[in-house]
């Protein structure tokens, strides 16, 4: 799920990569990689999720009047 080649993961799993191919030919195996893929994507929104909170509260102190006014400018437009 991590690396951007079937190559790739076939040579980190330590297996061939005819062996993935075959691997992915299964539907069991495909319904296991789907179900991965989705709890991967479920745990970076929630990441996301948490992270757009931070930065919120972020670029709120940064609009704070004591903080300088180029400074406070860039908060805004971000």
């Amino acid at each position: 799920l991590v690396e951007s080649s079937y190559e790739q993961a076939a040579q980190k799993a330590g297996v061939s990569k005819s062996t993935l191919y075959r691997w992915l030919s299964q539907p069991e195996f495909q319904e296991a990689y789907k179900q991965a893929r989705r709890n991967l994507v479920g745990f970076a929104v929630g990441r996301l999720q948490t992270a757009t909170g931070l930065a919120v509260d972020t670029l709120v102190g940064m609009l704070a009047p004591h903080q300088k006014s180029h400074d406070r400018i860039r908060a805004a437009t971000s």
